[in-house]
């Protein structure tokens, strides 16, 4: 027992003397945190989340982004600005498939509102556009059949022929009010008034299908954060636990690593002081972690802060192992430190970190639950949700893997003890 705590203690003063150790212990985990602080609002408030509201847009160049393509977004130019376009754009809005933007442009030309169309969609994720002339009003009660409304595509999105179709219709409807009434506007409006007040009251119910969570759009901003602040995180993790693995290489090369097992300590007294600082990392990161969403995390991130520093500890026991792991397999720092970018890189991409994975390919999803992130991910949507057994889902997970990589830890230290 002594021989173990002498090593340990030895190895942890090496540790803290390192300087690159140091900044992925305490800078890498605090730079982390700060992604949390993203707010979650783009162009208009999340918290209002229904179906039939019509964001207004008071300028062109206010970023509009649709990430998850559940509605399609239309960005709607009203030069009319009349009961008649209010009436066509909330008849768009009600059929609940349309996130709808609507700026207000007055003496807009036709021309002039495509141009501005294609420098929209150039820095937008905007689905249509659809241009309503100023004179609406005049073309609809003249009843000449010709609206003005022009519909702009802004991507190749098999929706706008459904939306085309749409649009014929709410602007017959109101072609043949104009018909009815003579071509009288106030008769026009007073029909409108009455269509309005005679549809019946429409109720969203969200059905969950499958493995698909039902979130709000602040929730999926709030997880979207966390998967941004994972991503960083799990770089320092890897690559403090190369620097692990590194006195594991040196203490071989230095033959200090032999003259241990010639002592009375064994292979696993041996292996379990490095797993034992493994795990110390780990928990003075995540305490690190703690710390700093308490003093600069101003957001709610859309989980408690103790599930959050959960899940780190979590992947951060795994990764750090795999760095540990990697460096004994391969009895080098410099191909240890190309194995930890690599994995950080490589599992950050497949497990959706850095965008959404929803309509991914099958393959693609079933190769993101290899990746501890995933499952981070995963878990702190399933809280976001409501759902039950999450913590023992993750702690399985965790044990999981952990089962795997100490597996082919020993594995590489009995190879390498015999060389």
């Amino acid at each position: 027992m002594n021989g173990f705590l002498i090593m340990l203690k030895m190895n942890m003063k090496l540790m803290l003397r390192n300087k690159g150790y140091l900044c992925f212990l305490v800078i890498l985990p605090l730079c982390s945190i700060l992604l949390l602080n993203i707010p979650t609002k783009f162009s208009y408030d999340l918290k209002q989340d229904t179906n039939y509201k019509i964001h207004e847009l008071d300028k062109e160049d206010v970023n509009v982004l649709n990430m998850l393509n559940i509605r399609m977004a239309l960005k709607v130019y009203d030069c009319s600005q009349s009961v008649f376009s209010d009436y066509f754009i909330q008849e768009l809005s009600n059929t609940g498939s349309y996130d709808i933007y609507r700026i207000v442009e007055k003496d807009t030309s036709l021309s002039e509102a495509e141009a501005l169309a294609v420098e929209s969609a150039n820095h937008n994720s905007i689905g249509a556009f659809i241009y309503i002339p100023e004179n609406f009003d005049q073309l609809i009660l003249t009843g000449s059949g010709d609206t003005g409304v022009a519909l702009l595509k802004g991507s190749e999105d098999a929706r706008i022929d459904i939306l085309s179709t749409q649009m014929e219709g709410f602007l017959k409807s109101l072609s043949q009010f104009s018909n009815i009434s003579g071509g009288k506007q106030e008769v026009v409006q007073k029909l409108i008034a009455q269509t309005k007040t005679s549809e019946l009251e429409k109720t969203n119910v969200t059905v969950r299908v499958g493995e698909n969570l039902n979130l709000s759009k602040l929730q999926q901003a709030q997880s979207t954060n966390i998967g941004y602040s994972i991503a960083i995180v799990t770089m320092g993790f890897l690559f403090s636990g190369v620097f692990i693995a590194t006195v594991v290489v040196d203490e071989k090369h230095n033959r200090v690593y032999s003259r241990i097992l010639v002592s009375n300590t064994s292979l696993y007294s041996y292996g379990g002081v490095k797993l034992l600082m493994t795990v110390l990392t780990t928990l003075f990161q995540t305490l690190i972690i703690g710390i700093g969403i308490c003093l600069f995390v101003t957001t709610d991130f859309g989980i408690p802060i103790w599930s959050y520093l959960y899940f780190v500890f979590g992947i951060g026991l795994i990764f750090n192992t795999i760095s540990v792991v990697a460096g004994v397999l391969t009895n080098d720092t410099l191909t240890s430190n190309y194995i930890a970018f690599f994995i950080w890189s490589i599992s950050a991409m497949l497990a959706g970190l850095y965008f959404s994975i929803d309509a991914a390919a099958g393959w693609w999803k079933k190769a993101a639950l290899l990746m501890p992130q995933r499952w981070f991910v995963k878990s702190a949507e399933m809280l976001m949700a409501g759902e039950s057994g999450v913590y023992t889902l993750f702690a399985m997970v965790t044990a999981g893997f952990m089962v795997i990589i100490l597996s082919a830890g020993v594995l590489g230290m009995k190879l390498t003890s015999r060389q």
